[in-house]
C-alpha cells in the first residue's frame, strides 16, 4: 500500500478537521501521513485566540479537536514561522501534498477617509488583545466614552458586547488579567454597532445577538426609523427561518424598555453605511455615515449624510454647541422637548446626537399622520357612548391588552421619573396603534380613540404643543375636556384579562409555531391542543408522542 506524506500549514479547526477528515476516509487505498505546523506554540488557532472569554461553550470545541490530535496519528510541530523556518520548497521536498490553512488573521481594508487616525482599529487587533494573543500587545487603549463598531456580523457582535458588558460579570470567564484591568478602567457608556443594510441582512446568528441585547446592566436600543422593510426583505423574512427569527428578536428590542438608566447602553443602527471618519489633532471624535435606506416620510433620502460625533463633547472651546433657538426654529420645541427627555435619564448627562433629534422628529410626525390618516375612525370611536358597554371584538380586545400593557409599565416609569421609558412607552403604543387590524364597527373604532387618547395623553408633558392641537382637532376636548385638565390615564385591569394564550409549540426541542388555548385551560386542554395542531401532526408522521411537557404560560414541548 503506497502512502501520503502530507503537510498542513496552520493548527487551528480547519486544518485540524482536515486532517481528521482525511485519516478517517473509507474511500482512501493508501496510508497517510500528517504533520501540523503552526506559528504560534500551542494549536487551535481561531478558538484559542479568537473567541471571546465569555463564550465558553464555543471555546468547548477545542475539546474535539484535542481529541483528534491525542490519538497519535497526527505530528504537531509549534513555533514555526512558514516563509522563516521553512518555505514552499522545503514542503515539497519532503511531502506530497500541502494544505493551507493559515485563515484570515489580518482585517480587510476600508478605504475611506480618516481610518488611520488615531483611534482607529481593525477588529482582529482588538480580539487579539482581549484574547491575550502572544504576538499582540498586553495593553489596550480604551479612553472613549464612545465607540462605534462597524459592521453586522458576529465579530462585530463580540467586540460590542466585550466593550458593553461590566467587566466584573466576566470574572467567571476565562478573561486575561491585563484585558479585565483595561476593560475595568475603560470609561465607556455607549457602543454603537453600524449596518449597511436592514435588520433583514444581519449577518450575525440569534444566539450572537441574543447574548449581546440581553447584557445585564446594559441598555439596549434601537431606532424605529431603522424598521423598514423592502419587498426583497420581505421575501428573505417569509422564506428562511433563521431570518425571520432575527427580525422577530430585533422587532422584540422595540417593545421593550429602551433606556432605564442603566450605565452602559448598545446601540443598533441599520442602513448606515461609512463615509469618512472624523479627527481633531489627529484623533478620531466621530464618524460620518450616509443613510442606505428611503425614508417612509422622504425626511432621510438614500445617500443622505448622518454624522455621530458622540465621541467628544461639546464645549465653548470647540464651538460645538448648539444653540436651542436653531433647533427649535428648524424642528420645534416639541422636538427638542421629546429628545431631551428621550434620550437622557434625570441622572445622565445628555450625549448630542444630531440623527437622534430627527429620529425623534419623524416620530413626532409619525403621530401626525396617523391622527390625520384615521380622523374619520377616531372621531366615531369618540362618539361612541363609554357609559354604556361595549362588547369589543377579538381584534379591538388585543389592541387594548397591549395598550394597557403598556400603560402599567408606563405609569410605574412615571413614578419613579424615569421620563425617559415613559417616552419609550409612548413609541410603543404608536407602534401597537399602527399595526392594528381593525374593521370599521364603532366598537373597534372606540378601541382605537381610547388607545389613541392614553397616548396623546402620556405624550402630552413632553409634547405639549402637538399632543394638545390633535386633541382638540379630533374633538377629544368637547367630549372630555381640556387636555391641560384631564387626568392622567389609568390602567383597565378588566383590558389586561386574556381570553386566550399564545403558547409557543416546540417539537424535540425545536420551535416549530405556536398553538391558541384558553386562558383557563388546564394542563390536559393543553396537551390535547398541541397534539391536534399541524405542526406536531405533519412532524409526527403518525407516531404518538413519548412525553408532553407543559410551561405554563409559556410554551408546550412534545417529545415525539
Amino acid at each position: 500500500m503506497s502512502k501520503l506524506r502530507l503537510a498542513i500549514v496552520g493548527a487551528g479547526p480547519a486544518g485540524i478537521y482536515a486532517a481528521d477528515l482525511l485519516i478517517k476516509s473509507e474511500l482512501r487505498d493508501f496510508e497517510v501521513s500528517i504533520d501540523l505546523f503552526d506559528l504560534l506554540p500551542a494549536p487551535y488557532g481561531l478558538v484559542r485566540y479568537g473567541v471571546a472569554p465569555d463564550h465558553p461553550r464555543i471555546k468547548g470545541i477545542i475539546r474535539a479537536l484535542y481529541e483528534v490530535l491525542d490519538r497519535g496519528d497526527i505530528r504537531f510541530f509549534g513555533n514555526v514561522h512558514y516563509g522563516k523556518d521553512i518555505t514552499l520548497e522545503d514542503l515539497k521536498s519532503h511531502y506530497n501534498a500541502v494544505i493551507f490553512a493559515t485563515g484570515a488573521i489580518k482585517d480587510a481594508d476600508l478605504n475611506i477617509p480618516g481610518i488611520g487616525l488615531d483611534g482607529s482599529y481593525g477588529a482582529a487587533d482588538f480580539v487579539n488583545w482581549y484574547d491575550a494573543h502572544p504576538d499582540f500587545p498586553r495593553e489596550w487603549p480604551l479612553n472613549a466614552k464612545q465607540v462605534a463598531v462597524i459592521g453586522n456580523g458576529n465579530v462585530a457582535l463580540d467586540v460590542a458586547r466585550v466593550l458593553a458588558k461590566l467587566p466584573d460579570d466576566m470574572l467567571s470567564t476565562d478573561i486575561p488579567v491585563n484585558v479585565y484591568a483595561g476593560l475595568k478602567s475603560s470609561p465607556v457608556t455607549d457602543v454603537h454597532v453600524f449596518g449597511r443594510r436592514g435588520p433583514a441582512q444581519v449577518k450575525f446568528t440569534p444566539l450572537e445577538l441574543r447574548e449581546a441585547t440581553h447584557i445585564e446592566g446594559v441598555d439596549c436600543i434601537v431606532y424605529d426609523e431603522d424598521f423598514q422593510y423592502d419587498d426583497a426583505s420581505r421575501e428573505a423574512i417569509d422564506s428562511n427561518n433563521q431570518t425571520r427569527v432575527m427580525v422577530n428578536t430585533l422587532e422584540g428590542l422595540r417593545e421593550e424598555p429602551q433606556n432605564t438608566g442603566a450605565a452602559r447602553r448598545l446601540h443598533l443602527h441599520f442602513f448606515s453605511a461609512p463615509v469618512e471618519v472624523l479627527g481633531e489633532d489627529g484623533k478620531v471624535v466621530g464618524a460620518r455615515l450616509k443613510n442606505e435606506a428611503e425614508s417612509s416620510d422622504g425626511k432621510l433620502p438614500v445617500g443622505t449624510p448622518i454624522d455621530y460625533e458622540g465621541v467628544g463633547t461639546m464645549s465653548k472651546s470647540k464651538n460645538n454647541g448648539v444653540d436651542p433657538q436653531d433647533l427649535i426654529e428648524k424642528y420645534g420645541a416639541d422636538t427638542a422637548r421629546l429628545y431631551t427627555m428621550f434620550t437622557a435619564p434625570p441622572e445622565a448627562t445628555l450625549e448630542w446626537n444630531d440623527a437622534a433629534v430627527e429620529g425623534s422628529y419623524r416620530f413626532l410626525r409619525r403621530v401626525w399622520n396617523f391622527a390625520v390618516k384615521n380622523e374619520a375612525v377616531l372621531k366615531k370611536g369618540i362618539a361612541v357612548d363609554r357609559g354604556q358597554k361595549v362588547q369589543f371584538g377579538k381584534a379591538a380586545k388585543a389592541l387594548r391588552l397591549d395598550i394597557h400593557t403598556v400603560l402599567k409599565q408606563a405609569n410605574y416609569d412615571y413614578e419613579r421619573m424615569q421620563y425617559n421609558t415613559v417616552v419609550s412607552a409612548v413609541m410603543k403604543m404608536l407602534n401597537t396603534l399602527e399595526d392594528a387590524a381593525l374593521s370599521d364597527s364603532a366598537e373597534d373604532s372606540a378601541a382605537l380613540a381610547e388607545g389613541f387618547s392614553i397616548l396623546l395623553r402620556v405624550l402630552y408633558p413632553a409634547c405639549p404643543h402637538i399632543a394638545e392641537q390633535l386633541w382638540t382637532e379630533l374633538g377629544y376636548a368637547a367630549c372630555c375636556g381640556e387636555l391641560l385638565d384631564v387626568a392622567w390615564p389609568g390602567v383597565d385591569e378588566l383590558a389586561l384579562q386574556r381570553d386566550e394564550l399564545e403558547l409557543m409549540l416546540q417539537i424535540n426541542g425545536k420551535l416549530r409555531g405556536s398553538i391558541l388555548v384558553p386562558a383557563s385551560a388546564d394542563k390536559a386542554q393543553i396537551e390535547a391542543a398541541a397534539l391536534a395542531s399541524e405542526a406536531f401532526i405533519k412532524q409526527a408522521e403518525g407516531a404518538a408522542p413519548k412525553k408532553v411537557i407543559v410551561v405554563p404560560g409559556r410554551l408546550v414541548n412534545v417529545v415525539a
